[in-house]
């Protein structure tokens, strides 16, 4: 089932710039001064919606402390880096950021997860979906779907689909942050999201937060018509 506040839209990283510029403004008492902790997701989806943050006149970037759910362990300036895509989508705002945590394959899995703890956590953690199921860089059949304790774990996909060793955060760090939102787009998610939605056990089906969003565009929910959603 897709648990949580499903919204089905046209432009689903505009309606994410929304949600996170609503959150940042809606934390301010609270952070009192302190920056908003937010974790991007690597890959299509992570890239369109750091672009519309980018894009997006009432984001204050001196607020945001910058984290990653996941890393590719590649070498330094490869474009398979999602630190590097994502940096490319903030453009000119990379540089206005409160912090830019890229995770270090080098440094491994325990000293990321320190640097969550340092911040205090996470505020709010954007998630994909793959047209397999995997989000994050946790991937059907993967060790690290069973990871309970740590916050950070290396992965790899047993499938061999998607490459690479990896670093991700673990479902236990995800659940931590009070919002969590997924962001499907295009029509290559439409079977997984069908899928979910009949109770299919994928990786994103296993994800738990305080607050779950699921943005689906259009394309993507197109086999949901006539379907509840939760």
């Amino acid at each position: 089932m897709l648990a949580g506040d499903v919204r089905v839209l046209d432009d689903v990283p505009k309606a994410y710039a929304r949600i996170v510029a609503d959150e940042i403004e809606a934390s301010r008492p609270r952070r009192t001064g302190t920056p908003f902790r937010l974790a991007a997701s690597g890959g299509a989806s992570g890239s369109a919606c750091c672009g519309a943050l980018a894009d997006f006149s009432a984001i204050d970037f001196t607020s945001i402390d910058l984290f990653f759910v996941d890393e590719r362990c590649v070498e330094a300036g490869s474009p398979d880096l999602n630190s590097l895509a994502i940096s490319d989508a903030l453009g000119q705002h990379r540089a206005s950021l409160a912090g830019f945590h890229a995770m270090s394959c080098s440094k491994g899995a325990a000293s990321y997860a320190e640097e969550i703890r340092h911040a205090g956590g996470l505020d709010l953690v954007q998630l994909g979906l793959g047209p397999d199921g995997h989000t994050a860089s946790l991937f059907v059949g993967s060790a690290a779907l069973d990871e309970h304790d740590a916050l950070v774990c290396s992965s790899v996909d047993p499938s061999g689909r998607n490459a690479h060793e990896r670093l991700t955060l673990t479902y236990p760090a995800i659940s931590l942050a009070p919002l969590v939102v997924i962001a499907v787009i295009g029509q290559a998610r439409a079977e997984v999201v069908r899928a979910v939605a009949d109770g299919g056990d994928y990786p994103i089906a296993r994800v738990r937060a305080q607050r779950l969003v699921w943005l689906i565009d259009t394309a993507a929910a197109t086999l949901l018509e006539g379907m509840p959603y939760a």
